[in-house]
């Protein structure tokens, strides 16, 4: 299975979690605990769109070669986190989703940089997305 597959398939088994108290998720614990310093502080409590989007892609990839496939510098130095951050080191890799462009598994971000996603199908001219967001 494609790499691109694979995380389509992880991101539609995450759909209808939701997080518990003010931004609490398994997502984020991954990162306190498991590869905790991937990111350069704790994140419990954070928005979690990104960290979302950076956990699917060390489940499929691996923390080591989800910096690299992200364009993030080393642990403790990432900060992408943060969407801005985030769409800064996709850019720097030359990474780009435009309107006609995007395909099943692509990063897409929203909102002027505030929100991220990805792109599960595209339908009719219209992105159909999956997202870690809040509620």
């Amino acid at each position: 299975m494609a790499k691109r597959d694979e995380f389509i398939k992880l991101s539609q088994s995450q759909v209808g979690y939701a997080e518990t108290g003010s931004n609490i998720t398994k997502y984020s614990k991954y990162f306190d605990t498991t590869a905790w310093q991937w990111f350069n502080t704790k994140k419990q409590g954070a928005e979690w769109c990104s960290i979302y989007l950076c956990y699917l892609c060390c489940m499929i990839l691996g923390p080591e070669e989800a910096l690299k496939f992200l364009g993030c510098p080393s642990p403790k130095n990432n900060c992408a986190a943060g969407v801005k951050y985030l769409y800064q080191y996709l850019e720097k890799k030359g990474y780009k989703v435009d309107s006609k462009a995007g395909g099943p598994g692509d990063i897409i971000v929203l909102n002027s940089k505030k929100h991220v996603g990805h792109i599960e199908f595209v339908q009719d001219g219209y992105y159909h997305t999956i997202e870690g967001n809040k509620n």
